[in-house]
């Protein structure tokens, strides 16, 4: 059909009419295929945590998006949530049913940990409030409070011992959390309070 309008319209008008029809029936194959439109809302839903967008988020949520997803970077979304919107944007996914454990495809850290390294008290408090499991490990082989002694946050250490972790737990090079402690400059309190806490 294209070639018997050639010679009334040219070469390059032919050539543009071609790129048109592939460009539409891409489209229209984007628009038909779910797995594409799935992944598209994905993307949508970590574009607006990232510029912390509740509404657009909610909406996604709303509509169904799989909340448990990572990005390109192997960081999870409820991690970008804590990281970029703090404990409420944390919280906002967790009450929609995130996973409280999820780990980055990354380094395998949780947003636990995130909140640990910080001494973030509210943060640590959402995640224990949604059953955090404290002795989760990263790739590293480190658990939340092995980065909070690690980090010198003594609060945090103290709130962390409150849910009862696993204190013999070994990191990557074989070291426990009284190891760590036992080379953490000024640690003598958070020593103590491991001390107690056996």
């Amino acid at each position: 059909m294209l070639s018997m309008w050639q010679g009334d319209i040219g070469v390059d008008s032919v050539k543009y009419v071609r790129w048109a029809a592939i460009f539409c029936s891409l489209m229209l194959g984007f628009a038909s295929n779910p797995a594409q439109a799935q992944f598209s809302d994905r993307f949508e839903f970590l574009r607006a945590i990232e510029k912390q967008d509740v509404l657009e988020a909610r909406q996604r949520m709303d509509n169904g998006v799989y909340i448990n997803t990572h990005n390109s970077d192997g960081i999870s979304a409820l991690m970008l949530a804590s990281e970029k919107g703090g404990p409420a944007w944390t919280n906002m996914l967790l009450e929609r049913d995130a996973d409280p454990n999820i780990r980055n495809k990354s380094d395998g850290r949780t947003p636990l940990m995130f909140y640990a390294e910080r001494g973030n008290k509210l943060g640590i408090d959402v995640m224990v409030a949604n059953r955090a499991d404290p002795n989760v490990q990263d790739d590293l082989g480190e658990t939340a409070l092995m980065k909070a002694v690690r980090s010198r946050k003594l609060r945090t250490v103290q709130r962390l011992l409150e849910m009862n972790p696993d204190l013999y737990i070994t990191d990557a090079t074989g070291r426990d959390v009284f190891d760590i402690a036992a080379n953490v400059r000024g640690g003598r309190a958070i020593q103590k309070a491991l001390d107690q806490a056996r």
